[in-house]
């Protein structure tokens, strides 16, 4: 929690950068995709904690993504996901995903597809991505459905939603809500997001509680992206 506050001040500190579009929630996608031939890389930081009383039991997981836009809507991108737990950092696998634009208008739709080659699990993952702006205020909702063949196939489906607001020409606030429905259980979660930056740097932040016994006690995230052209 303390890396989480410290990483909250860091963006608050930062100077500000020219506006343009950027990734304002951490669990939830916006209907955007890459520009043509821009070069962008992201890192996630995301802790889980299942039980605040029992620290030896928090995981941090690190993913680094070069993403690439191909153009007519289409961009591709690649991770190498990395985590610590219990004093233990191994890589644990890579991730391929493509988004394809295929509604402009409305709610701007975006079809996202990810395989995942991980150590011990490997899964496909579809989402289907809608949102838009209205008078500043941002919002955007996804579904996900998530198959995983090895070590067992199971199904697991998600709901994500965000809401924000701009506070400044650099600086949003809002929040996140997201559901994850696996064979034998569910987790709801909820809590408040920070996104800061621009087109060339940007940070986005959330810190969700767990609402339900199915879920961790909480969850929490951040991005940062840089576009490298």
């Amino acid at each position: 929690m303390n890396a989480f506050r410290a990483l909250l001040l860091s963006a608050l500190l930062l100077p500000a950068l020219a506006a343009a579009d950027q990734r304002f929630y951490v669990w939830t996608y916006q209907p955007v995709v890459e520009a043509e031939d821009e070069l962008e890389m992201e890192y996630y930081l995301t802790q889980r904690v299942p039980d605040r009383d029992d620290a030896s039991l928090d995981r941090w997981q690190h993913q680094f993504e070069l993403e690439y836009g191909l153009g007519k809507g289409w961009d591709v991108g690649l991770y190498q996901v990395f985590e610590d737990r219990g004093g233990s950092f191994r890589y644990t696998g890579w991730k391929a995903r493509t988004r394809w634009k295929f509604l402009n208008r409305a709610l701007g739709g975006v079809l996202y597809l990810e395989y995942q080659g991980n150590r011990n699990r490997d899964a496909a993952e579809a989402k289907l991505i809608f949102g838009r702006d209205h008078g500043g205020i941002n919002w955007a909702l996804n579904y996900t459905a998530e198959y995983a063949f090895s070590p067992s196939n199971e199904w697991e489906q998600a709901v994500q939603a965000g809401a924000s607001l701009p506070l400044g020409r650099n600086l949003r606030a809002g929040a996140e809500a997201f559901a994850v429905f696996e064979e034998d259980e569910e987790a709801f979660y909820a809590g408040p997001s920070l996104a800061f930056g621009g087109h060339d740097f940007w940070i986005a932040l959330n810190y969700a509680w767990g609402l339900n016994g199915g879920a961790e006690d909480n969850r929490a995230r951040m991005i940062v992206g840089i576009n490298l052209n």
